[in-house]
């Protein structure tokens, strides 16, 4: 797990940082660290780091030049940054802050309980267990795992997740659009490779004209519109796997 923390007081720094490698030594979770002084670094990191992910940013929200909250607005489509946790003495004044991005507020100093639930949220995260939530069409509580999700086909109002059940493909209707769910599964390394489709990039096993899928037969064609972004993503995903090894 890559993790960043972000803070312009030193002190603040050293504390997040003891605390993340007590938490990782307890867990055996192998880490490493980048280290930030202001939003500004952040931002060049995220402009010379196009193939390296930061699975997750533990950010101070009153620094000078850009704050936290602003830092936040400009990396929210950003690969580079994936889950973020902001670092406050002011948690009453936390509501703005959040995101798709954002999973937490600890108030300063952060102590190891604290830090621990984090990093293990992350950590189950970037296994693949995230939990989706969505309202079926029938008005039924629908729940499955990012992993299991193959893809995802609009139909008008609606949108039809295909996903495994007991080793076989199912299609599940929920009552949100596929713009909606675009947003929303952004960061989960989902893309739109139709109007009508989004993948799980972590399902495609090669690209030609079509997206063809592991473990399932369905070919997925890809637009026009989509083809130049949809072989850049899925390129920038191989990479970042690569690097994970």
């Amino acid at each position: 797990m890559r993790i960043g923390i972000c803070d312009d007081e030193q002190t603040s720094i050293d504390c997040v940082r003891k605390c993340c490698e007590n938490v990782c030594q307890k867990n055996k979770i192998e880490c490493d660290y980048i280290f930030f002084r202001s939003g500004e670094d952040v931002l060049d990191y995220c402009e010379n780091n196009s193939n390296t992910r930061i699975d997750l940013l533990f950010l101070d929200v009153e620094m000078s030049g850009i704050s936290g909250t602003e830092l936040l607005e400009q990396v929210k489509k950003k690969y580079q940054i994936w889950r973020i946790v902001f670092v406050t003495s002011h948690l009453e004044s936390m509501q703005a802050a959040f995101s798709q991005k954002t999973i937490g507020f600890l108030g300063k100093p952060v102590n190891d309980k604290e830090v621990e639930k984090k990093i293990l949220e992350v950590q189950e995260d970037m296994m693949g267990n995230v939990q989706l939530r969505f309202i079926g069409d029938a008005g039924e509580p629908v729940s499955m795992l990012v992993d299991d999700v193959f893809y995802l086909q609009g139909e008008r109002s609606y949108t039809r997740i295909y996903i495994n059940q007991a080793g076989k493909i199912q299609g599940v209707l929920v009552c949100k659009t596929l713009g909606t769910l675009e947003k929303e599964l952004e960061m989960l390394n989902f893309i739109r490779v139709h109007k009508s489709y989004l993948v799980n990039v972590a399902k495609i096993q090669y690209l030609d004209a079509n997206v063809h899928l592991l473990e399932c037969q369905e070919v997925i064609p890809i637009g026009r519109a989509y083809k130049n972004i949809v072989k850049k993503k899925y390129l920038e995903y191989g990479k970042w796997i690569i690097s994970r090894k």
